[in-house]
């Protein structure tokens, strides 16, 4: 599949919240948007370093400066950061209710478990564990639907940096095309080297 093709179908899967892969595959091929003839990020003729622990970041850098083109860029970044804003909104009701129960179960068949009659033990932690049966039962829906909010927050951050290095790549292909050094530097260079070399056998061997 071609990065044209691309573009789109990755921004697209992450705008509409990640549902129904294959209708994706089927949406009309789409152009890239034009790109930005020079970034600032790559105008530097100096030499550019990273570092796997960090520092400068290219890709990012450059990304940012398309985001600010990219109509379509724009609405996925501010889709993804409405959802990073509301996402506690969303979980924090049932999480901290759930806290609470979790916590007053582990805490009952504690104490169950210190009450010296053994039979009278036994009894106190079995009702505790049927009524915690009960209470995960009525709660699975919950607890499945935080399963699924967490796996599409990984595909979400996955295609995320798929998106940024496919389009990316747009920009750097294009930058390569105008902007490569011919050789002639470096072949004058190397000969500059041979004639070092010869220089230093004619006095080795003279």
């Amino acid at each position: 599949m071609s990065v044209r093709i691309l573009i789109p179908i990755l921004i697209a899967f992450i705008l509409t919240g990640c549902h129904n892969r294959q209708r994706l595959q089927d949406r009309p091929q789409q152009e890239v948007p034009a790109l930005i003839e020079t970034p600032k990020s790559l105008e530097d003729k100096g030499s550019y370093t990273f570092s796997k622990r960090g520092g400068s970041n290219l890709v990012e850098s450059l990304y940012e400066e398309l985001v600010t083109q990219d109509a379509a860029l724009k609405r996925l970044e501010d889709q993804i950061d409405e959802l990073n804003k509301s996402q506690q909104d969303s979980t924090e009701s049932f999480s901290n209710f759930n806290q609470k129960i979790q916590s007053y179960y582990h805490i009952a068949d504690r104490d169950a478990t210190e009450i010296k009659d053994s039979v009278l033990s036994e009894k106190i932690k079995l009702l505790v564990a049927g009524s915690l049966a009960k209470y995960n039962a009525q709660v699975s829906e919950h607890n499945e639907l935080l399963k699924t909010i967490g796996a599409k927050e990984s595909a979400i951050a996955d295609l995320h940096q798929a998106v940024k290095i496919v389009t990316t790549l747009t920009v750097m292909e294009k930058y390569q095309k105008g902007n490569m050094p011919d050789t002639r530097q470096l072949r004058g260079y190397v000969q500059e080297q041979d004639k070092t070399i010869h220089m230093e056998d004619t006095l080795l061997n003279r």
